[in-house]
């Protein structure tokens, strides 16, 4: 009898806002993250994904009469490069990592 693959269960327990921050050596380039922290099931293991958050001017296809009806919408982009390898076994310890990695990144440090 084969058994069924079991679920993978992550709660989100806490989202903060990181920026915006500048880049080092991107002028005039500035970047907001959400950082999303989760439990992993019932255990102790925690980590982090890590969102920017882009800004696109947009226009409706069907906009009709109104051909100027833009507007700025901003969108959550998954940043991958930032939440590589950022786990660990408590709350406080990832968000330190995800901390430290964003800057990492950034150049800030």
């Amino acid at each position: 009898m084969m058994r069924k693959p079991a679920l993978l269960v992550a709660s989100l327990v806490r989202v903060f806002y990181v920026g915006p921050l500048p880049a080092k050596g991107m002028l005039g380039d500035n970047f907001t993250f959400r950082v999303e922290v989760l439990r992993h099931g019932m255990s102790r293991r925690y980590s982090a994904k890590v969102w920017r958050i882009e800004h696109y001017r947009v226009q409706p296809s069907f906009a009709g009469k109104k051909r100027s009806a833009r507007a700025d919408e901003g969108l959550l982009v998954e940043d991958v490069a930032m939440d590589t390898d950022v786990r660990g076994s408590s709350q406080a310890a990832v968000e330190k990592k995800a901390l430290a990695r964003i800057r990492q990144v950034l150049g800030l440090d």
